[in-house]
């Protein structure tokens, strides 16, 4: 293991005082709907995150920020100490810390919204492109670097890295997740794998993926240790049992390209499909889409994620916003002609 060289920073944001206005107040009230403007112009809002109090985190790519949106619907923005950084896929821990890919600077960022002190780690070796991040529960930092062709992993107490080489060369590892037992998973785009990890022993097993050139990239884990993520080229949404080491697939009823992926506290996976408009929610039990389209036109969907009261929160990056669903006023949209909500039953049950 090697120890992270560390730099510290003195908290620099922007707060921007604009609360919700009247026109997004009664927005609220009639729509399921809620955009948010980055105060930044075209930051590229990449991944997001929510903390334990409900405030939504962002990265700005191309803004060289990381942002928080609160309750009250203010924007703060806190710009990263390593000028051009790229910050991009974010997360938090149990300490409502926030930690962010630079990819451009081959670190992993960690900001504490409580003292507002940025730390930066960088990577034992440059040129590793990291590129997802995620958390275990003991608050250990795993992430992919993409060059590297490594899964590398962070100790905050100790300040040291440890990184793990992939069995298949030139993989190009993106998407990863942690499951309830502590195992890593994450995707090989070009070795079109799914890769595990288990961190006790260090060793590595991949499996391939059963559909040629499938593009994977993001993935996402459910309540019951099921992996979930998507092969663009085939439109498919695949589910990869860890039990049985078994795949299936769902075919997409749009055939959208999926980026964001997530999956909420109910089991139900959620994606967004980043130029057709829509967000998508998969019901496991049913095998059901429904697919809700987005009322702004030209919008390019980036990441997706699910607070704890079921509400879904999006980045847009072609109209610099972030975005809200409240999945309890989904009825809202049925009654909104520019609107629509789409329900695809699973084949079988059509034949019935």
């Amino acid at each position: 293991m090697k120890k992270a060289a560390a730099l510290f920073f003195v908290l620099v944001f922007t707060l921007i005082l604009s609360p919700i206005s009247e026109a997004q107040l009664n927005q609220e009230k009639e729509s399921a709907f809620v955009f948010y403007d980055i105060p930044t112009e075209h930051s590229f809002p990449g991944g997001i995150a929510v903390d334990s109090k409900g405030n939504v985190w962002f990265s700005e790519y191309r803004g060289n920020k990381i942002a928080m949106l609160n309750k009250a619907g203010v924007i703060r923005e806190y710009e990263t100490p390593t000028k051009d950084s790229n910050p991009y896929d974010i997360a938090v821990d149990s300490k409502d810390n926030i930690w962010f890919i630079e990819q451009n600077a081959d670190q992993i960022g960690r900001f504490d919204p409580v003292s507002g002190r940025f730390s930066e780690y960088e990577l034992p070796e440059r040129k590793r492109d990291p590129s997802r991040i995620v958390i275990d529960k003991k608050d250990n930092i795993w992430f992919t670097e993409f060059a590297g062709n490594r899964i590398g992993s962070f100790q905050p107490k100790t300040k040291t890295f440890k990184e793990y080489d992939i069995l298949t060369p030139m993989c190009q590892p993106v998407g990863i997740g942690v499951d309830k037992n502590g195992i890593i998973w994450f995707i090989e785009a070009q070795g079109n794998k799914l890769g595990r990890l288990d961190p006790v022993s260090g060793k590595i097993k991949e499996y391939n993926i059963p559909y040629d050139f499938s593009a994977a990239s993001e993935l996402t884990i459910d309540k019951n240790g099921n992996i979930w993520f998507t092969s663009k080229r085939d439109f498919k949404l695949i589910k990869f049992i860890s039990s049985s080491e078994t795949f299936k697939d769902f075919p997409l009823p749009s055939r959208g390209v999926v980026e964001g992926l997530t999956s909420d506290k109910n089991g139900m996976i959620w994606f967004s499909e980043r130029y057709g408009r829509r967000i998508v929610r998969f019901n496991p039990t049913t095998a059901v889409f429904t697919e809700i389209d987005m009322p702004l036109k030209d919008i390019k969907l980036i990441d997706i994620v699910v607070d704890r009261e079921g509400n879904v929160w999006f980045t847009e990056a072609a109209n610099n916003k972030i975005g809200k669903i409240d999945v309890s006023k989904l009825s809202i949209l049925k009654k909104d002609k520019d609107l629509s909500i789409q329900f695809t039953p699973p084949k079988d049950l059509l034949k019935q």
